[in-house]
């Protein structure tokens, strides 16, 4: 007689321990986001760093340094914005950890590694303690690539909570 699959993802092996895939995917975002932001800068800095350049629509190129956090809130403490990124990250990577949601864990990914391009931005950039901020719009507060991906990691991660089927990994098919 011959045993039916067993459909079950809580049985599965690979189930039982921290989602190696999911994690391996999730590093290789983050760097992707460190990555890109820092090239941008760079090149915003070499080639674009006075005045404002047009680029598409609404959003120009138009560099600025923020001492403070989001929507230049605490200027001139670089301290208290760093620590509270800082806490964030590390609360959105053990978050990521325990994740078995696709969408959260790219939209914490997108956080994590933007959290973490702006703390190298304020204390490796060599803007004495500001981020670079480059892209404005005449309705928006100036914000840079990596602002940009923790926005967009931020409603990932609002959807995963608001409709918790949507970025849910489905149970794999094992032979039992």
């Amino acid at each position: 007689m011959s045993t039916a699959p067993n459909l079950t993802s809580t049985d599965s092996p690979e189930q039982s321990g921290p989602p190696w895939h999911r994690l391996s995917i999730s590093c290789l975002v983050i760097l992707a986001v460190i990555a890109a932001s820092w090239a941008l800068e760079v090149f915003i800095l070499r080639d674009y760093a006075q005045g404002r350049h047009h680029l598409v629509g609404p959003l120009w190129i138009a560099l600025t340094y923020n001492s403070g956090a989001s929507f230049s809130l605490l200027q001139g403490s670089a301290w208290l914005p760093a620590l509270l990124s800082g806490l964030v990250t590390l609360a959105m990577a053990l978050v990521l950890w325990r994740s078995r949601s696709w969408l959260l864990t790219m939209g914490g990914s997108l956080v994590v590694g933007g959290g973490l391009a702006n703390l190298r931005d304020r204390f490796l950039g060599g803007h004495h303690g500001s981020v670079a901020d480059y892209l404005w719009t005449s309705f928006w507060p100036t914000f840079n690539l990596a602002d940009s991906a923790i926005t967009l990691g931020i409603v990932l991660v609002l959807l995963s909570i608001l409709l918790p089927g949507l970025g849910a990994e489905r149970g794999r098919m094992v032979h039992g």
